[in-house]
């Protein structure tokens, strides 16, 4: 085979590798890192918007113009790392790095649609982000690992969006108490006891997320739980020990989509009849999925993923560097 040939095989091989590797949730897809680019700082408490102006924050505090926390590096013995309590100024926290021993990101009493929080890393306390009495907030692209607790917790708060956050080994991934109107959605929680643990809490959607590995129940809704919604899920291998991945105790839970009447897929699903939800609501998925919605990566493959990858690009290099060696070679002799 012509040599051009097998290098673009090898190149195009190795470009995929490395993109299913960056795109897919993985075992050990993040860590902690104390980025060069961040800076290392002590913890921010926030009371009101007197503070925010003294700290000297980029942006200017409206909606156009939020101030920024950005690339922090807070490590330490500290009971919180960021906490706002009492703002109605516009504030994004995005891309900090946080390792403290209680909370790391708390928002308390904080206007309706004023604070963002996105692309963080966050590990090791009892509870990575906190919402009370905080509504119209978006949590999106953050990576929460080893929590005591709980990963996300929301208690007396509307209007959320919680998307495209990793969260793996808590106690509770995400756990809602006292709240309504939450979108769950394209999360991947994995290893925790529980993934999303639901009370006294309705018109939840939890759509498009992978639940896998969870030592428990992936989905627990519990008490009042009511009046929520969970279709287009991945399921896979949580509970392993028990014949349900969810449980619903809650009333008038709908577990597929009542337009297309698609559900979730459920791995341990026998492929014939109803799919059974454990708990005392007798729920059952009406309409359980033959296949995953999506195609995600499987956690143990992370490491294989890359090392191909990695192989893939060195027979590359060599391969172009033997290739130019020869020509040089031919165009001496001659």
């Amino acid at each position: 085979m012509n040599r051009k040939v097998v290098t673009l095989i090898i190149l195009l091989f190795s470009i995929n590798m490395f993109i299913s590797v960056k795109l897919c949730y993985t075992e050990d897809s993040f860590r902690f890192v104390h980025s060069k680019n961040m800076l290392q700082h002590e913890p921010i408490i926030i009371t009101s918007d007197d503070d925010l102006i003294h700290l000297d924050l980029p942006g200017s505090g409206t909606e156009e113009d939020p101030y920024v926390i950005s690339n922090l590096y807070i490590k330490g013995n500290y009971q919180v790392g960021i906490s706002i309590t009492n703002t109605t100024k516009y504030l994004l926290i995005i891309n900090c790095s946080i390792d403290v021993m209680t909370q790391a990101i708390e928002c308390i009493n904080v206007a309706p649609n004023t604070v963002a929080i996105k692309n963080n890393t966050i590990i090791n306390a009892e509870l990575g982000i906190l919402l009370f009495h905080t509504n119209s907030t978006h949590i999106t692209g953050n990576n929460l690992d080893g929590f005591t607790n709980v990963g996300i917790f929301v208690c007396s708060s509307s209007n959320l969006t919680l998307e495209n956050n990793d969260i793996r080994n808590c106690s509770n991934g995400i756990e809602l108490m006292y709240s309504s109107n939450i979108d769950i959605k394209n999360n991947a929680i994995y290893h925790n006891d529980y993934g999303v643990v639901v009370s006294y809490t309705s018109l939840v959607n939890i759509t498009l997320n992978l639940f896998q590995k969870n030592s428990n129940y992936a989905i627990r809704l519990d008490n009042h739980a009511n009046d929520n919604i969970i279709y287009y899920n991945d399921f896979i291998e949580n509970n392993i020990e028990k014949p349900s991945q969810a449980y619903d105790d809650g009333y008038n839970n709908t577990w597929y989509n009542l337009i297309s009447y698609e559900g979730n897929y459920w791995s341990n699903w026998v492929g014939i009849n109803v799919y059974p939800i454990a708990g005392s609501a007798n729920a059952v998925d009406n309409h359980p999925l033959n296949k995953p919605v999506h195609e995600w990566l499987n956690v143990k493959t992370f490491g294989s993923s890359w090392c191909f990858a990695f192989i893939g690009l060195s027979l590359t290099v060599y391969t172009i560097i033997k290739t130019r060696k020869k020509k040089l070679f031919t165009v001496t002799k001659q």
